[in-house]
C-alpha cells in the first residue's frame, strides 16, 4: 500500500506538470515578448538610463544616450564640444561612456580622470602638443575610440598608449608628427585602425607596427615618405586597407609589401613613382582595388601589370602620361574595371596593350588626348560593355572607321534593354583632318570613311636632340593605320633595322623603342622612324647631336713635383661623382686635346672627384716631365685631355701637404715685432710719466716751506725687463 501511495503521488505530480508546462511557456512567450519603455535603455553594468536615473551633468555639457557608428547600442554620452574648456571637466561622472571634448583649448595631456567605463574619448581639434607622461590613460582600458586629430602633437613617446589594451581605433591625423619613438605604439594588440595622416613623417619604420597584429587600416597619407623599406609591413599581416596617398614615395624597397597577403584595398596615389613596382604588387595577392592616381610615370612599359589579380585599377590624372605600350596588361584574369582618365599627355594605346584581360568590362578613356583607339583593343576585350572615349582630340580617318561602324550596330543588354557600349556617342568630336574638324563624329556618314588607310608615324621625339657624351640616348615611335603597320629605324650610316635585324640590340621588341647606351661623337647624325603598310608609307626622322659635357681643366699651381688642376664648367655639384682625373707620364706617343684614354701608352694613374672638390693636387711628379692629365667622365668617355709640364725649382714643402710662404712668414714675424716694440715704449714712457712732479716748487713763494711727506724711496734693483723681441718669439714665454 506505501507504494501504491507513492505512485498515486507520483501520477498527481505528472498530472500537475503536464497542466502547467504550456502555461508555463505562454509565460515566457509574453515576458520575451513585452517591449520595454522607449525611454529606458538598461546600462550593460545595470546602469538603468530612464531620465530621473541620469547623473549630474558637467557645467557647459549636454548629457544624453547617443548612438554611434562602430557601437551596436547608445553610450552614456557627455557632450562638451566647443564649450571653450582649458581642461577637463571636473565633475565628469565616473559611469560616463562617450567623452566629447572637440574644438576646446585643452593644451596637453599630463592627466585624465577615472572614468572606467569610457569608451569613446574625442579630443580632436585642441591645442594639445604633447602627451605629458606614459600613463596618461591607465584609468580608460575599456577604452576602444580614441580621437586625437588636428591637434599639435609633434612627438609620439615609448609607451604613449600604455594600458589601452582594448583600443580598436586610433586616429592622429592632422597633427604635426615628426617623430614617432621605436615603441611609441607598444601594447596596442587589439588596434584594429590606425590613422596617421596629414603630419610630418618622413619615414614608416617596422617597429612601429609590430605590436599591432590585429591592425586592419593603415592611414599614412599626406605624409613626406619616400621609399618603403624591407619587411616595414610583415607583422601586420590582418591588413585590409592600406594608405599611402600624397607621399613623395619613389620606391618600395624589395620585399617592402611583404606580408600584406590580405590587403583588400591599396592607394599609391599622388606620388612620385617614375615606374610601376610591379614585383611588389603582385605580392598583394588578394588585391581588389589599386589605386595610382597622379603618380609621375610618363609611360606604361610591358609587363607593367601583368600577372596581376586586382579587380580595379585608376591611373587617371598622370601628368606626364603620353603612351601605353604593347603588353601593359597581360593576364589579368580578374580586371574588370579600367579607369586611365584625365591624363592630359596620352596620345597612344598601342593596339595590343591587352592580352589575357577576358573579364574587362568597363574602360574610362575620357578627357586624355587620344587621337585613335584601335580595333584590336577591341576585339581583345570579348566582355566589354562600358567604352567611355569622349573628349578626345580623334583624328576620324580609317583608324575610327570600326567605332562608328559600331556606334550604329553594335549593342549590349542592361536590364533587359539594348544599349550602345559607346557611352556619351554624342560627345565624340573630329579633330582631324582639317575637312572634319570641329565635326560631331555621329554626323559623319558611315559610307564617307574608308576602312583602309594609309600609316601615320607618331613620334615622342623632337625636329633634333641633344645629348652628352656617355648618357644614354633614346628615341620612340609609334604608328597608327589600317591595316596596322610595322615600324623600322634608320642609322646615321644608312643600316636599316628592325626586331629581327638587330644586331646592335638597340630597338625594343615591337620596334617602338630605340636605345643606345653611351653614345660617342660618332653616334650623331639622323635617325628615321619608318612605318608600313600594304598601302604606303610614312617617315619621321631627328637630327641626334652629341656635345661634349661642359667641363674643362685649368692648372691653378705648378711646381718639380706636383701640378693642381681645377676644372670650370656648368656640371651641378652632385654630377661630379661621375667624373675622374686620370694622368700618366708622357710618352711622346701623342696626346694634347685630342688624345683619349684609350690610347697606348703608360698605366693612367686615377683619382675619383666628388661633389665637394674643387680641385686637386697630382703629387710624386718628376721634375722637369711632361704629364698627360684626362678629366673622364664613367671612366670611359674623355672629356678633355691636355699635356702640362712639372718645373725645376726646389719647392718649400712636402707635396700634398700645404705649403708655406717664406715671404709672408717674415712679414708676418716682424708685424709682431713691430707691435710689441711700440707696446714696450708706450710702457716705459708711461712709468716716466708717472714719476715727474706735479706740483709747484714752495720756495719760489719765498715763503716758508710746507712740510710734504715723501714716497717710500725702493732701492731694490730693477725688474726683469716687461717684453723683448727675443722672448716674444718664444710660443711658451710669459709675457
Amino acid at each position: 500500500m506505501k507504494c501504491d501511495g507513492l505512485t498515486a503521488v507520483g501520477m498527481r505530480r505528472r498530472a500537475v506538470w503536464q497542466v502547467n508546462v504550456p502555461l508555463l511557456l505562454l509565460l515566457l512567450v509574453m515576458v520575451s515578448f513585452t517591449p520595454p519603455p522607449s525611454d529606458a535603455l538598461v546600462h550593460d553594468g545595470g546602469w538603468s538610463p530612464e531620465e530621473e536615473d541620469m547623473p549630474p551633468c558637467p557645467t557647459s555639457c549636454d548629457c544624453s544616450f547617443s548612438t554611434f557608428p562602430s557601437f551596436p547600442r547608445p553610450l552614456l554620452t557627455v557632450n562638451c564640444t566647443g564649450a571653450g574648456l582649458n581642461d577637463f571637466p571636473a565633475d565628469t561622472p565616473n559611469t560616463t561612456e562617450a567623452l566629447l571634448l572637440a574644438h576646446n583649448r585643452l593644451l596637453n595631456l599630463s592627466s585624465l580622470p577615472a572614468l572606467p567605463s569610457l569608451r569613446l574619448l574625442d579630443l580632436s581639434h585642441n591645442h594639445i602638443g604633447y602627451l605629458a607622461n606614459h600613463w596618461v590613460f591607465e584609468h580608460m582600458g575599456l577604452l576602444v575610440h580614441l580621437d586625437l586629430s588636428g591637434n599639435n602633437l609633434r612627438t609620439l613617446q615609448h609607451g604613449s598608449f600604455s594600458g589601452l589594451h582594448s583600443l580598436d581605433v586610433l586616429d592622429l591625423s592632422d597633427n604635426n608628427i615628426k617623430t614617432v619613438e621605436l615603441h611609441a605604439f607598444g601594447g596596442l594588440n587589439h588596434l584594429s585602425v590606425l590613422r596617421l595622416g596629414h603630419n610630418e613623417l618622413y619615414e614608416l619604420k617596422r617597429p612601429w607596427l609590430l605590436s599591432m597584429t590585429s591592425l586592419g587600416e593603415l592611414y599614412v597619407q599626406g605624409n613626406y615618405i619616400s621609399v618603403i623599406e624591407s619587411r616595414t609591413f610583415d607583422k601586420i599581416t590582418s591588413l585590409l586597407h592600406l594608405d599611402l596617398s600624397d607621399n613623395a614615395l619613389r620606391r618600395v624597397s624589395e620585399n617592402g609589401f611583404l606580408g600584406l597577403h590580405h590587403v583588400k584595398v591599396c592607394n599609391l596615389s599622388d606620388n612620385d613613382f617614375v615606374t610601376i613596382p610591379t614585383k611588389e604588387l603582385r605580392r598583394l595577392s588578394s588585391l581588389d582595388i589599386l589605386l595610382l592616381d597622379g603618380i609621375k610615370i610618363t609611360r606604361l612599359r610591358e609587363g607593367d601589370f601583368e600577372d596581376m589579380a586586382v579587380s580595379s585599377i585608376s591611373l587617371s590624372f598622370l601628368p606626364k602620361l603620353t603612351v601605353v605600350h604593347k603588353g601593359a596588361f597581360s593576364n589579368m584574369s580578374q580586371l574588370r574595371t579600367l579607369q586611365l582618365h584625365d591624363n592630359p599627355q596620352l596620345l597612344f594605346i598601342h593596339p595590343h596593350a591587352f592580352s589575357g584581360v577576358p573579364l574587362l568590362h568597363r574602360l574610362l578613356v575620357h578627357n586624355n588626348q587620344l587621337i585613335t583607339l584601335s580595333l584590336s583593343i577591341k576585339d581583345s576585350l570579348p566582355t566589354l560593355d562600358e567604352l567611355h572615349l569622349y573628349h578626345n582630340p580623334l583624328h576620324c580617318d580609317c583608324n575610327i572607321f570600326w567605332l562608328k561602324r559600331d556606334m550604329v550596330s553594335v549593342y549590349v543588354e542592361v536590364n533587359g534593354t539594348e544599349t550602345s557600349y559607346i557611352k556619351d556617342a554624342d560627345k565624340l568630336v573630329c579633330n582631324s583632318p582639317e575637312v572634319n574638324s570641329n565635326v560631331l563624329l555621329s554626323t559623319i556618314p558611315l559610307q564617307m570613311m574608308s576602312p583602309v588607310c594609309a600609316p601615320t608615324t607618331l613620334p615622342f621625339f623632337s625636329d633634333s636632340v641633344n645629348v652628352s657624351i656617355g648618357d644614354d640616348l633614346r628615341l620612340e615611335c609609334q604608328a597608327i593605320g589600317v591595316p596596322e603597320p610595322t615600324l623600322f629605324w634608320t642609322l646615321p650610316d644608312g643600316q636599316t633595322v628592325n626586331s629581327s635585324s638587330d644586331t646592335l640590340g638597340v630597338l625594343s621588341q615591337d620596334n617602338t623603342v630605340l636605345t643606345l647606351t653611351g653614345v660617342q661623337v660618332s653616334d650623331a647624325g639622323t635617325y628615321a622612324c619608318r612605318a608600313n603598310n600594304s598601302i604606303s608609307y610614312d617617315i619621321s626622322s631627328t637630327a641626334v647631336t652629341v656635345r661634349n659635357k661642359d667641363l674643362r681643366l685649368a692648372v691653378t699651381d705648378h711646381a718639380n713635383d706636383y701640378i693642381t688642376v681645377a676644372w670650370i664648367g656648368s656640371i651641378p655639384r652632385p654630377q661630379m661623382a661621375h667624373f675622374q682625373i686620370l694622368y700618366r707620364k708622357n710618352d711622346g706617343s701623342g696626346g694634347g686635346e685630342s688624345a683619349g684614354v684609350g690610347s697606348e701608352g703608360e698605366e693612367w694613374e686615377r683619382v675619383y672627384l666628388h661633389g665637394r672638390m674643387h680641385r686637386c693636387t697630382l703629387i710624386g711628379l718628376k721634375p722637369m716631365t711632361s704629364y698627360e692629365i684626362c678629366l673622364v667622365y664613367r671612366e670611359t668617355y674623355s672629356v678633355q685631355c691636355r699635356n702640362f709640364t712639372t718645373d725645376h725649382r726646389v719647392a718649400l714643402a712636402q707635396p700634398a701637404i700645404t705649403r708655406v710662404d717664406m715671404t709672408r712668414v717674415v712679414a708676418s714675424v716682424c708685424a709682431v715685432v713691430g707691435v710689441l716694440l711700440v707696446l714696450c715704449l708706450a710702457r716705459v714712457l708711461t712709468r716716466r710719466l708717472r714719476r715727474r712732479k706735479d706740483y709747484q716748487d714752495p720756495l719760489k713763494e719765498g715763503g716758508e716751506m710746507d712740510k710734504i711727506p715723501l714716497e717710500p724711496i725702493d732701492h731694490r734693483a730693477p725688474g726683469t725687463p716687461l717684453c723683448s723681441s727675443r722672448t716674444a718669439l718664444l710660443p711658451n714665454s710669459q709675457i
